[in-house]
């Protein structure tokens, strides 16, 4: 089992993994990503990824210079292969570097937080728990 996986109806009780990833435009009825990112996952000491990525992972997010409580988003990433399109196969590897669409949960909160702070260039992080687990910079932003 992949642990947290997004293409899932509900949050709560023993679901089936679906054969495909459900995209957030399904899930959420939102026709747009909120912005892009170049990611790469870093490295442990031996060289080895910190956390292999998957599709429909729910890591959290933050950026850099913003190191307190109030710099944990849910933020998630949705892995895009080399042609630029969403990878629906879950069974696809996910390459530790790479593009991805991000899609925030919160959305009400774009106006008060994100557009403050997300702007092309920007270096962000995906993390796990306080954990940083890949380094991002931010490419592209669909809202005005």
């Amino acid at each position: 089992m992949r642990g947290l996986w997004a293409g899932r109806v509900g949050c709560f009780g023993n679901l089936e993994m679906p054969e495909k990833f459900i995209t957030y435009q399904e899930l959420w009825g939102r026709d747009l990503h909120d912005f892009c990112v170049e990611y790469e996952f870093l490295l442990d000491e031996n060289n080895n990824s910190i956390k292999q990525p998957f599709q429909g992972m729910r890591s959290d997010f933050s950026y850099e210079g913003y190191d307190n409580e109030e710099n944990y988003f849910c933020i998630h990433p949705v892995f895009l292969n080399k042609d630029g399109e969403v990878i629906i196969d879950l069974d696809e590897e996910i390459s530790l570097t790479g593009k991805a669409q991000m899609w925030i949960l919160m959305h009400e909160r774009v106006n008060e937080i994100h557009k403050h702070r997300a702007k092309p260039g920007t270096i962000c992080y995906f993390m796990d728990g306080l954990k940083r687990i890949a380094k991002a910079m931010i490419t592209e932003i669909n809202w005005k």
